[in-house]
């Protein structure tokens, strides 16, 4: 009764104490046209939000811009499918400016550097896992 009650106590432990393997996400953004403002990266995992609704990003971050090369790190992070999104906010007012056409006027990229001439990136091409290892992004900022 003692070894049975042990086992099940052993094996409780075991089950309750295992977790999924986290992740650090580290995010070189090159290109990086000026120090003027600042750099957004947002950490997507639902393809709806993509790549604009910061609200629903998983995780996000603000540094200040760098010429050449900034990089950002997100720790912490679960298995599952995600997207990063970069704008360089140049002005700081917190959104990509557009022109009249709706062309941007600002730096913007995506993992996988997936960026489409006539739209916004999707999900589908700027997703990649993240299945318990570290994994390392190279985004190169697009400028018109």
């Amino acid at each position: 009764m003692i070894i049975r009650i042990l086992t099940l106590f052993i094996s409780a432990i075991l089950i309750g104490g295992s977790s999924k393997a986290q992740s650090t996400i580290t995010v070189n953004i090159n290109n990086v046209r000026n120090s003027n403002g600042v750099c957004c990266v947002l950490l997507f995992s639902n393809a709806s939000a993509f790549p604009g609704d910061a609200r629903k990003a998983v995780a996000s971050k603000v540094v200040k811009a760098q010429k050449g090369l900034r990089n950002i790190q997100f720790e912490k992070i679960p298995p599952g499918t995600y997207a990063v999104a970069v704008i360089h906010d140049e002005n700081g007012d917190g959104k990509l400016n557009t022109n009249f056409f709706g062309i941007p006027k600002e730096g913007y990229g995506a993992s996988n550097n997936n960026l489409p001439m006539t739209s916004a990136p999707k999900f589908n091409g700027s997703s990649f896992t993240v299945s318990g290892k570290d994994k390392t992004l190279d985004i190169g900022l697009k400028y018109f």
